[in-house]
């Protein structure tokens, strides 16, 4: 995990820290509320409940909630060797993928055996071009490989275009044949463990290891790169499977339980859809064949769920902080995290003589997160980015009270009001927007998925009647049983014919007609639009 990552999430502890203690110091042990329906305390201070803890099983040994696995038991449900894709994806990896090593337990959870150190294993082509054709990275030759990556998936090539791109590919067939077959495969369950070694403060869900996550991308840029080359060489069906199979791939990737599994699903996703695009304009596919690729798409897994990975591995990210906040003590904890430079402040000085109620603490983060995964699931775009505003606004009003960010910090006294309010502002501001671009990445990668469909059945239409149609509406029923309208206006999507193709695009985030511009264009705009005949790659 960045860095960042880890910021983001000790903002909040030390923000709901400062907001409960001021309110625990006003009241005495006698005094304290006890919330309804609270079972045995594992420790003074912390309750494990529903309300609280939010997962109540199972327990380490010291009777804290093991939340890596608690993750475990609710994604692993119906999880078997075979079925699961994660299983063949290791497989093709081996045991250290990036030299990066997963305790045993990692495997054992997955019912595998740990992958054999030596064999056929899948090189990423930077690992290819140093440890096989031995071409150091500040060699000019490297960047120039590695620069034709990318456009060896934008277009179809044929074998002389890019000889080594074709020599990475043809080294990693076996391990590539895994990836396709797991990618069969209905489940991805990746387990988290606590990685060997690690104990104390680092012993939460912020250090758990995901380097098959990262790998998943090099499989798409290999899958991408061949169904480019076996389109070049006139092979239709070979490049549709490879397509598929990475469409396949970013789905489920997009199971996993974070919200960095589910962003990575989505953009390996987007991999796929540009390079269909030139699938279509150079196969020109024909009525009957659109239709099959059109029903291949519609079987695909769902995308990533973006309100279940706040619900439950982001939640949990957070409540495992906090535990670990009263298990090793709270300006403990902090420095074993940050060490003692003052990184965050001097927050771990300021908490050291607090009597905090962790309870009220982990109560007021549930309900932000409840509040959060409400907005999330709302399904009309509008209502939700309205639902998203009012929480900005909220935001805002925080925010504008503050200046001088991490200086504000510095100049409060521990466990008042005022420094409830300053860190509350600062966190606030930091973690909500990372909450509404993870919904526009869905909501983006949705639109995306409705107008690939809309671009294969103007595909379909062209080849049944030598023109594009006027306008989408002539797609039906002849190829979609409904045109998609635009999910950010909603209303149809912009489409028009132009002298030798058409432009199909969709409004976007902003909700304003940039004229199709998208972000790659000479004037950046917002639209996500598809252009056809495709916009020219510069080699």
């Amino acid at each position: 995990m960045s860095v960042n990552f880890r910021v983001v999430r000790l903002f909040l502890v030390v923000y709901l820290v400062l907001h409960t203690a001021c309110a625990d110091a006003q009241r005495t042990d006698t005094g304290k509320k006890k919330h309804p329906n609270s079972p045995s305390r594992s420790k003074p201070g912390l309750t494990i409940s529903r309300h609280t803890t939010w997962f109540t099983a199972p327990l380490t040994q010291s009777g804290y909630v093991d939340y890596p696995g608690a993750i475990n038991t609710r994604l692993g449900r119906g999880i078997t060797s075979e079925n699961n894709a994660n299983v063949l994806f290791w497989q093709a990896l081996g045991p250290e993928p990036n030299e990066k090593k997963m305790p045993p337990r990692f495997f054992s959870l997955m019912g595998m055996d740990e992958p054999p150190d030596q064999g056929d294993n899948f090189l990423d082509l930077s690992q290819y071009l140093q440890q096989v054709v031995r071409i150091p990275r500040k060699d000019p030759a490297y960047l120039q490989i590695i620069n034709e990556q990318g456009l060896a998936a934008a277009r179809p090539w044929k074998t002389g275009q890019y000889p080594q791109i074709r020599a990475w590919l043809k080294a990693n067939e076996k391990p590539l044949s895994l990836v396709v077959a797991g990618t069969k495969r209905p489940k991805y369950f990746s387990p988290l463990v606590i990685p060997d070694g690690v104990t104390g403060a680092d012993a939460t869900l912020v250090n758990m290891l995901l380097p098959a996550v990262q790998q998943a991308r090099s499989f798409a840029r290999a899958l991408s790169a061949r169904a480019m080359w076996h389109t070049g060489e006139g092979r239709d069906s070979e490049a549709w499977q490879d397509l598929l199979a990475c469409h396949r791939l970013g789905r489920l990737i997009g199971q996993g339980s974070t919200t960095i599994e589910a962003l990575i699903g989505i953009a390996i996703d987007s991999v796929a859809s540009q390079s269909d695009l030139a699938f279509i304009e150079s196969s020109g596919p024909g009525a009957k064949q659109t239709r099959i690729y059109l029903n291949d798409l519609e079987a695909l897994p769902p995308l990533p769920d973006m309100a279940e990975k706040i619900n439950v591995g982001e939640r949990c990210f957070f409540l495992d902080i906090v535990q670990m906040l009263v298990r090793e003590g709270s300006a403990e904890g902090l420095e074993q995290i940050f060490g003692t430079d003052d990184k965050v402040g001097g927050l771990s000085s300021r908490l050291a003589g607090s009597t905090i109620d962790w309870n009220t603490t982990m109560r007021f983060g549930n309900g932000w997160y409840d509040r959060l995964v409400k907005v999330t699931q709302t399904k009309n775009y509008q209502d939700r980015r309205q639902a998203l505003e009012r929480i900005d606004q909220d935001l805002k009003k925080l925010a504008d009270e503050i200046k001088g960010g991490r200086k504000s910090i510095n100049r409060l006294p521990g466990n008042s009001e005022a420094g409830e309010k300053v860190v509350g502002k600062v966190l606030l501001a930091m973690v909500l927007p990372a909450v509404t671009q993870v919904r526009i990445a869905e909501d983006r990668a949705m639109q995306n998925v409705a107008s690939l469909r809309i671009a294969f059945a103007l595909a379909g239409y062209q080849s049944v009647h030598g023109r594009y149609p006027e306008t989408l509406n002539q797609l039906s029923p002849e190829f979609l049983k409904q045109v998609p309208d635009d999910l950010f206006a909603g209303n149809p999507l912009n489409y028009r014919r132009t002298e030798d193709g058409y432009l199909l695009y969709s409004i976007g985030t902003n909700a304003e007609d940039e004229g199709g511009r998208g972000a790659r264009d000479d004037r950046p705009g917002d639209d996500l639009s598809i252009r056809m005949p495709l916009p020219s790659t510069e080699e």
